[in-house]
C-alpha cells in the first residue's frame, strides 16, 4: 500500500493534471502586476466615484449601488494580501512584503501579525500536539467528554456556520485586529 503511494507520487507516474497544474505553482510577476492593476485601479476609481456622488449631493442609494462592486474588489485585495503573506504573490520576498503592507492597509489588516498567525496556523492546523495561534480550538473526543457542559456548549456553538462564517470574521476584522499584539 505505501509502496504504491510512493510509486504513484514519483514525477513520471503523476497524473496528467498534476503536470498541467505545476506551471501555476510558481509566481508570475507579469500576472501579479496585471492582478494589481485590474483590482486596485478599479477599486480606487469606485472610491472616487462614491465620494463624488456624496459630494454632488446624490441620494445615498446611488452611492450604495457602487459599493457591492467595490466590496468585491476589496475581497480580491485581501486575496492578494493573503498570497503576499505566503510569499507567493511575486517572486521577490521584499516585494511581497511591500505589496502586503499596502494591501493590508487597504483591508485594515496588519501584515506582520496576520502573516505570523496565518503561517503558524498552516504549520499546526489539526495537529493536536501543536495547537496554537491562528487555530480554531480543537478537542479530542476524550477532552470534549471531560469538559464541563458550558465548555462543550461553547465548543458546539462556535462551530455553528453562522458563528464561524459571520460573527467570527466580524470579531476578527472589526475588533481583534484593531489592537495588535506587542512585538
Amino acid at each position: 500500500m505505501v509502496s504504491d503511494l510512493i510509486v504513484a507520487n514519483t514525477p513520471s507516474k503523476r497524473p496528467e493534471w498534476h503536470r498541467t497544474l505545476t506551471r501555476y505553482a510558481r509566481s508570475s510577476n507579469s500576472r501579479a502586476v496585471w492582478q494589481l492593476a485590474n483590482t486596485l485601479l478599479p477599486y480606487g476609481a469606485l472610491w472616487a466615484l462614491m465620494l463624488a456622488t456624496i459630494r454632488a449631493g446624490y441620494p445615498y442609494w446611488t452611492t450604495l449601488l457602487v459599493a457591492p462592486i467595490a466590496a468585491g474588489l476589496l475581497v480580491r485585495t485581501f486575496i492578494i494580501f493573503h498570497d503576499c503573506c505566503h510569499g507567493s504573490f511575486v517572486a521577490s520576498r521584499r516585494m511581497n512584503r511591500v505589496i502586503g503592507y499596502i494591501t493590508g492597509f487597504l483591508t485594515f489588516t496588519p501584515f506582520d501579525e496576520w502573516q505570523w498567525a496565518h503561517l503558524t496556523h498552516h504549520a499546526s492546523v489539526n495537529d493536536l500536539d501543536r495547537r496554537g495561534p491562528g487555530d480554531i480550538t480543537m478537542m479530542t473526543v476524550d477532552e470534549y467528554l471531560a469538559a464541563p457542559w458550558r465548555e462543550r456548549l461553547a465548543y458546539r456553538l462556535f462551530r455553528n456556520p453562522f458563528v464561524i462564517f459571520t460573527l467570527g470574521p466580524i470579531y476578527q476584522f472589526y475588533i481583534r485586529l484593531r489592537w495588535t499584539s506587542p512585538g
